[in-house]
């Protein structure tokens, strides 16, 4: 509905972690289309849709082996030091013709953190290992820098209210 084009003309999957926008610059988007006319749009909930994250990469950012709790797995990630978390990323919703946006990327994908237009308002400070099996079931979370004390329980009811608010 965002651009009334399929995703799969251009990529088949998802976007993944840290991977750039694929809504294409010049792409017109139903948020431009209204916004021409007047309106002002907002977006409230997660962006999957990828970020221009080299706005904020630091030139010397790689990946980096971690301990994800299992010792037979090879996983990589970006440290919360790979990003100045301070400047804005363009590529999201205000690049898109939202006004105002407020959510955070994918839920499980890092970064764990509250963004508000084009800025994370929640500084990642630590990484993220994947977290273990709940009651519920296990989450599946890729690892990767996170805001302290960031709670994937909170993720629902924190965009409920902001969207009531």
């Amino acid at each position: 509905m965002l651009t009334g084009r399929f995703h799969w003309r251009k990529f088949h999957g998802i976007v993944n972690s840290f991977e750039p926008p694929v809504i294409d610059a010049a792409e017109l988007t139903i948020a431009e289309m209204f916004k021409a006319k007047g309106y002002h749009m907002a977006c409230i909930g997660k962006w999957h849709l990828g970020w221009n994250w080299n706005d904020i990469k630091n030139p010397d950012a790689k990946l980096e082996p971690i301990d994800d709790g299992d010792s037979n797995a090879n996983v990589k990630a970006y440290s919360p030091k790979a990003f100045d978390w301070t400047k804005p990323i363009s590529g999201g919703p205000l690049s898109h013709g939202f006004d105002y946006y407020f959510g955070d990327d994918v839920p499980n994908f890092p970064p764990y953190a509250w963004f508000e237009n084009d800025r994370v308002v929640t500084t990642p400070s630590e990484p993220l290992k994947i977290t273990a099996k709940t009651a519920e079931g296990a989450w599946e979370s890729r690892p990767g820098p996170m805001a302290s004390g960031w709670d994937f329980y909170a993720v629902v009811p924190r965009l409920r209210q902001q969207a009531v608010d």
